[in-house]
């Protein structure tokens, strides 16, 4: 078993080394390789992953400099270099913890799988601080299972794996014509991981913190409304389309079903951040941006949404004055 570590950088100088060091200290040298894919950064990313690949000679370090498009362009330019059977996606902010690598060796031994997951926690580079255990959010899995019941697991968050949080088999990316969906980076890990989850025979799990995910208070994910996070639904809307070329699926319409939940659970992230974006007295404003913004609903099966986002939906569609202000009161509660 080889492993590649496919690190898209862009403007990492102040993180690659403590994502570089986090692999160095798995003392598996050879049997893993690191490609950096240097996404155009204007600072010295690339100066600093030379430097650090020629004083950690014992582990092979691929530098790869393309002009800037995106993390899921960057991702996709690393695929096309690796040369182990497995891989593995790592942000250049992010770190692995101590050991993981060996325990996805001994995983390995006891199951041939497509996919290996692992938990994972977050890290605020503001304040320092731990926080989000996968353990307090999601559950660990016993045994291997099937791919389709883990896209099912994963679509009812009984189980989540982002793109740094699970070992692949890399043949899947060639053999199911997967790849990140370029210039969009809102919504690209639940589109890649599903599909390989679908397409996968075993997933496996290290019931253990595998990587810290770090982020930043202003990040994109913890923002207020942009138009970019629109992207999500061009994921969902590929995710599904994606599936429908895969004629060895059998429970397809379930997938389908769940996929088409998460559309509607994203259109009620989109309409919360949008009234983050409004004062209390722009109710009007509130409306015309969702009007604007967020796509029209599609029919989905309530039963496979939990209660509280039942109900926010029905309130978001029936009493939308009534959404506006408790997402208002909500969000000054618990700032």
């Amino acid at each position: 078993m080889f492993i590649s570590i496919v690190i898209p950088a862009y403007n990492a100088e102040k993180y690659i080394i403590r994502c570089l060091d986090s692999i160095f200290a798995q003392k598996m040298d050879d049997n893993i390789e690191i490609i950096v894919v240097n996404d155009g950064s204007a600072d010295n990313t690339l100066q600093v992953v030379h430097d650090y690949s020629e004083s950690h000679s014992t582990i092979d370090i691929q530098v790869i400099s393309i002009p800037n498009g995106g993390l899921a362009n960057a991702r996709n330019m690393g695929y096309l270099k690796i040369k182990g059977d497995y891989f593995m996606n790592l942000d250049a902010d992010d770190f692995l913890e101590h050991g993981i690598i060996s325990k996805l060796y001994d995983k390995k031994q006891i199951s041939d799988y497509d996919i290996c997951f692992y938990g994972f926690q977050e890290f605020c580079e503001e304040d320092r601080k731990y926080s989000g255990r996968y353990e307090e959010h999601f559950h660990y899995m016993n045994g291997c299972i099937g791919g389709t019941e883990a896209f099912i697991k994963k679509a009812s968050k009984y189980i989540w794996i982002c793109q740094g949080s699970a070992c692949y088999r890399t043949s899947m990316l060639e053999k199911y014509d997967i790849k990140n969906i370029p210039g969009v980076d809102q919504g690209e890990d639940f589109y890649f991981i599903m599909c390989l989850l679908a397409c996968s025979r075993t997933v496996a799990c290290v019931p253990d913190i595998g990587v810290t995910i770090s982020y930043h208070s202003d990040s994109m994910m913890h923002s207020s409304f942009q138009k970019s996070h629109l992207q999500v639904f061009q994921a969902l809307d590929n995710l599904q389309n994606k599936l429908h070329t895969y004629s060895f699926l059998k429970r397809k319409n379930l997938m389908d079903a769940y996929i088409l939940a998460e559309y509607e659970a994203n259109r009620l992230a989109i309409a919360k951040k949008i009234a983050d974006t409004c004062k209390w007295n722009q109710w009007r404003r509130y409306r015309r941006r969702v009007k604007k913004y967020v796509p029209a609903q599609k029919v989905f099966n309530r039963k496979l949404m939990d209660r509280k986002r039942n109900l926010e939906s029905v309130v978001f569609h029936r009493m939308p004055v009534i959404y506006f202000y408790i997402t208002k009161l909500y969000k000054m509660l618990h700032c």
